[in-house]
């Protein structure tokens, strides 16, 4: 009993000194109050549960001890995040963040300060009230249609994926037309660090509908925030940030979605397709290639109302990042094609360009990306096998799976309909991988050690990733413009009507819009048995589906 009574007794005190200097101690709070349109109640046990481990200087405990410690701390930390939004105030204690720099990529000089992502460390209990108002102010979004449905960052049901996958079917779809595509991709400089505070209150008021008390809140949220940052254990001194907001906040990044909610408006005001994943922007027209002269014309104008945005907007524009690409069929010569002019500075065209990890070529044939992924993976198995004599064969499995299958998986949807030689060099990844963890020798037949390992090969599991994605945009928890790409089949008065079948639409190339996700989802959909189009269980239908796959590669 006394041991017990000394475990929780002093991240209790602990809490309570913390407690006492934020002055939140001794206060009354109503039951409930009106937070962006939705009623807040008091924060559960699941609530902290669910949050990760980590840890900041900041914390008086670690946050494993914390949770340990549930029973006794929840109603001093729920009475703490209360009473921060009862009164509209956040505590300068919990406005104070550790600053460390991260390289971005391996492969950047550390010499240079833009190699470096700036990651605040920030309190528990600063990031706990964020996530109580994050998950607020998204179901007040969500509930009044006020976010912009292409924008794919730090939301729900939404990546990087689903984004390339409608890039990849818009893009096809209008190749399939015999049109040419004129993509403009755009990288935000500094994203987080240039948001001016005033402007985003007066968003937050005039367009999200965020008033009074909640709005008083956000305001204090951003006001007063100092950092300092830390090198090797050794401090800065502090500073007063005063514009921005903290990356490896909960908060920063959906802030820093709603500032950019304009650029949305501007592409829409000149009839310019566009897709947003955070700061990179991608922005796309099709044309007919004679009409090229009046389509460089509407995107030079598109960019200077964007300049003239950002500029008006305290956000850069990274002319580094700035390219452009002619997306045309593989038999069609784009050199005369004129240079793209941007505020009186000229862009040429680009052959390729990078857009979330992935490689996208002039002629859409995704042949560097593959490419480079299987150059990438054989380089990391290559080094495995210097290691594999000291693992067991489960943490083979594993090593492979976080560091091979997942560079495999990642965007593969988007590789279906490439022909064969291509896809082999990723297949000839699966099996060393394969080979790599059973410890088979090279000249061994393969098909068993796939079998064994219960592995589906590179074809069926990207037909898997598609079928799953139309899975999810049936059901609802997809994002929508993924959603919008699939059309039922009507009734009929035929057996077909209860087989929950798709329209399946009409293409003229095999290799343009036999790729699209919109034409290869329902012909993957309405090939399936039955019993599986009429499954409505996530979890079942994807375990029926592997075994589906898998019976038909290897039985």
């Amino acid at each position: 009993m006394v041991t017990s009574l000394n475990v929780f007794s002093l991240p209790l005190a602990l809490t309570i000194i913390t407690a006492k200097s934020l002055g939140y101690l001794g206060k009354d709070i109503a039951s409930s109050l009106t937070f962006c349109g939705s009623s807040f109640e008091n924060i559960d046990e699941n609530i902290i549960r669910l949050t990760n481990n980590k840890s900041c200087e900041l914390d008086p405990i670690p946050t494993w001890l914390l949770k340990q410690c549930i029973p006794a701390l929840l109603p001093i930390i729920t009475k703490i995040v209360n009473l921060s939004l009862h009164d509209a105030f956040v505590p300068t204690l919990f406005k104070k963040a550790f600053l460390t720099p991260i390289l971005k990529n391996i492969s950047l000089s550390t010499d240079e300060e833009n190699s470096f992502r700036p990651i605040s460390n920030l309190s528990y209990v600063s990031k706990l009230i964020e996530k109580v108002v994050d998950t607020q102010l998204t179901n007040h979004i969500q509930e009044h249609n006020l976010d912009e449905s292409l924008q794919s960052a730090y939301k729900k049901h939404h990546s990087t994926e689903t984004a390339w996958v409608r890039l990849h079917n818009d893009i096809l779809s209008e190749l399939d037309d015999n049109k040419t595509v004129l993509l403009v991709s755009l990288d935000v400089s500094a994203a987080f660090d240039t948001i001016d505070h005033s402007i985003l209150l007066r968003l937050l008021e005039s367009r999200l509908g965020v008033s009074g008390q909640c709005l008083n809140w956000f305001r204090s949220y951003l006001s007063d925030r100092t950092t300092r940052v830390i090198i090797d254990g050794k401090r800065s001194d502090i500073k007063r940030v005063n514009f921005g907001v903290p990356q490896g906040s909960v908060l920063g990044p959906k802030l820093f979605t709603l500032y950019i909610l304009p650029l949305g408006d501007i592409a829409r005001k000149h009839n310019v397709q566009f897709h947003i994943y955070a700061d990179d922007c991608q922005l796309y027209i099709s044309f007919k290639y004679e009409n090229r002269l009046e389509t460089i014309d509407r995107m030079e104008s598109l960019m200077h109302d964007i300049k003239t945005w950002m500029t008006k907007n305290m956000v850069k524009l990274n002319d580094d990042k700035t390219k452009f690409l002619v997306l045309t069929g593989p038999r069609r010569d784009c050199s005369d094609f004129p240079c793209l002019s941007i505020e009186n500075e000229s862009i040429v065209k680009s052959e390729s360009v990078t857009l979330l990890g992935v490689e996208l070529d002039d002629k859409l044939t995704l042949k560097s990306h593959v490419r480079n992924v299987a150059k990438s993976c054989f380089f990391k198995l290559r080094n495995m096998r210097k290691i594999r004599k000291c693992i067991t064969e489960d943490a083979a499995k594993i090593m492979v799976h976080s560091m091979i299958t997942s560079r495999l998986d990642y965007c593969n949807a988007i590789l279906y309909g490439l022909p064969n030689c291509d896809l082999d060099r990723l297949y000839s990844v699966q099996k060393l991988a394969a080979r790599l963890i059973t410890g088979t020798r090279k000249y061994d037949h393969i098909t068993p050690i796939l079998e064994r390992l219960h592995w589906l090969p590179v074809k069926k599991r990207i037909e898997y990733k598609i079928l799953l994605l139309v899975f999810k945009c049936l059901q609802g928890t997809a994002p929508e413009y993924l959603s919008e790409l699939l059309k039922k089949r009507e009734n009929k008065g035929t057996r077909a009507d209860d087989k929950n079948l798709l329209v399946i639409p009409r293409f003229k190339k095999v290799t343009q819009g036999g790729r699209c996700c919109g034409r290869s989802g329902p012909t993957l959909w309405n090939n399936l048995p039955d019993s599986l189009r009429l499954e409505t269980s996530f979890s079942i239908f994807k375990r029926r589906l592997k075994t589906h796959f898998f019976e038909l590669s290897y039985k």
